[in-house]
């Protein structure tokens, strides 16, 4: 999974991984990984292209 955001003409998607950690031993392990997606609305709720 890509971790590092794409950004398009009117969203940005990111990659998260969740871990968890075990304080005895260390070790750390993947719980769930996913998409977020982000989408750029105007004042009326339709989607407009992105600041910048």
């Amino acid at each position: 999974m890509r971790l590092a955001p794409i950004a398009y003409n009117t969203s940005v998607r990111y990659g998260v991984r969740v871990f968890s950690d075990d304080i005895d031993t260390g070790k750390e392990e993947l719980v769930f990984h996913t998409q977020v997606t982000f989408v750029c609305l105007d004042g009326s709720g339709s989607k407009t292209p992105l600041p910048g």
